[in-house]
């Protein structure tokens, strides 16, 4: 946990059914506001390269993960991101949030398997889990929102269809009517699905 306010961590007996413990962060001190890459609140698990060689990254072959977890919150209910990152080898992410309720819920995620990124065998980190409650906005972290992503995604192509409008001289706009990606966000690439509306100018026929 690195930001300007206090969060302490605590273990607690207050656990959905069949398990003995959970892990319990309380707000106890507010601060300056989460607006850089340094200040965050998080939890990371990191698991070792070594034990991942089966999952087959960087080929072919590369392994589906799924990744489950149960969390409650009792006054919080902004979405929090929840992330897996490769990161001993060619570093990669897949993000997506998730709203808690106020009772214990399981939820789940899959994750592709990549046949770009790659993990050493080694024993450093292979992958990191991380639940962010608060963070700056970044690609490995999270974005402010799914929303937020896929507005940036559709400025970012309306603007390029914008400046390769010549198209023989008979486009006079675009514009992006939709666009929908995959259940992960847009890192590293997500599965784009989009409709655009292109208006051309056309020649009156002659008579």
């Amino acid at each position: 946990m690195g930001c300007a306010g206090t969060v302490t961590s605590s273990i607690s007996t207050d656990t959905p059914d069949g398990f003995g413990n959970s892990i319990k962060l309380d707000c106890t001190g507010t601060g300056t506001p989460v607006d850089n890459t340094n200040d965050y609140v998080r939890l990371q698990q990191s698991i070792e390269a070594n034990t991942l060689q089966q999952l087959a990254y960087g080929t072919s072959s590369a392994k589906t993960i799924t990744l489950s977890w149960y969390m409650k919150s009792v006054a919080y209910t902004d979405p929090i991101t929840v992330g897996l990152s490769t990161m001993d080898g060619t570093v990669e992410y897949f993000l997506k949030s998730f709203t808690p309720t106020t009772s214990w819920v399981r939820y789940s995620m899959t994750v592709p398997g990549s046949t770009s990124a790659t993990i050493t065998n080694d024993n450093g980190t292979g992958l990191q889990v991380n639940i962010t409650i608060a963070a700056a906005a970044t690609p490995q972290y999270g974005q402010a929102s799914d929303s937020t992503a896929r507005n940036t995604l559709a400025t970012a192509i309306e603007t390029q269809l914008e400046s390769d409008i010549t198209r023989n001289s008979k486009a006079l706009d675009t514009e992006v009517i939709s666009l929908e990606t995959d259940a992960g966000t847009l890192f590293p690439y997500g599965a784009i699905s989009m409709v655009v509306k292109v208006v051309y100018e056309h020649e009156s026929a002659t008579p």
